[in-house]
């Protein structure tokens, strides 16, 4: 298999500068992508943005990524578990 890129999907400026946060349409996920084609592997979905960084974690030091932990801008802290066969993700934190 293919190495992948883990990252945020961006930031929805409409929704996100408006005085009264609207409606995401688009920024709302982690995206898994290809790192030779840029095909969208998989995608997680999230409440709102997600412009920043994801931190990712090698937990039993075998080369490959176990779990990632990522914000977005309505400070929720979600995790993703990739070392099951599901590669299921989580909201840790519910900000307000």
């Amino acid at each position: 298999t293919n190495p992948v890129l883990i990252m945020g999907a961006g930031y929805d400026a409409a929704a996100e500068d408006a005085s009264v946060p609207g409606t995401t349409t688009m920024g709302n996920a982690v995206l898994v992508l290809d790192a030779f084609t840029g095909d969208l592997v998989k995608q997680f979905g999230t409440d709102r943005s997600v412009p920043s960084d994801i931190t990712l974690m090698d937990a039993d030091f075998d080369g490959y990524v176990d779990r990632a932990y990522a914000v977005d801008v309505g400070g929720n802290i979600y995790r993703i578990d990739f070392e099951t066969a599901f590669q299921q993700m989580f909201m840790v934190y519910e900000g307000n």
